[in-house]
């Protein structure tokens, strides 16, 4: 896995403690693996921790960081925090977005018909619908329910404030679901 000096900037001049930082997260995954406390010092503790590591990584189990463990540490630590790292978030609307009216056939408008059809799924008050990218009858009904879910207006037309609910709704319902149907 390739890293930059600012992956490893917390830790640089600091190896024993950085070796012990690295340990101590990845015994947060594996429970039997040796406690270790990041405390710069390279003890009883940290070498039971490194034995340990080499173990499970089948590499001799010395208890010492060489650069076969060492790269092996880091590689693993990298794995599980990037396993707890949430994915990126992108904004797919353009800057200049306005609004999305009636029979408007913009691009803008697969990703909310997306939202809105797996919506659908967990909300019985949405209506399921084509991704088309056209704001056609059936898409503009689909909005005006969810804006009727969230009492506001019953326009059919979306714009960036609706669009900011959609994207809520879709959180808490599809993203991390607490209700279900």
């Amino acid at each position: 896995m390739a890293s930059t000096v600012n992956d490893f900037s917390p830790f640089l001049g600091q190896p024993i403690r950085s070796l012990q930082t690295f340990l101590r997260e990845i015994g947060q995954k594996y429970e039997e693996m040796p406690t270790v406390v990041p405390d710069g010092i390279y003890g009883p503790q940290t070498e039971a921790s490194v034995r340990w590591f080499q173990e499970f990584s089948a590499l001799p189990a010395t208890g010492i960081t060489d650069k076969k463990t060492w790269d092996a540490v880091v590689n693993e630590y990298f794995i599980i925090i990037n396993q707890r790292t949430p994915p990126v978030c992108v904004n797919i609307l353009p800057k200049d977005f306005t609004l999305i009216q009636a029979e408007d056939n913009k691009k803008e408008l697969h990703p909310i018909q997306a939202m809105i059809k797996n919506l659908a799924n967990t909300l019985e008050s949405v209506l399921d619908l084509e991704i088309t990218g056209v704001h056609d009858e059936n898409s503009v009904n689909s909005v005006k329910l969810i804006q009727n879910i969230l009492g506001k207006e019953e326009t059919g037309i979306i714009d960036k404030e609706l669009w900011n609910d959609i994207v809520l709704l879709y959180e808490t319902h599809v993203s991390s679901p607490r209700f279900q149907r």
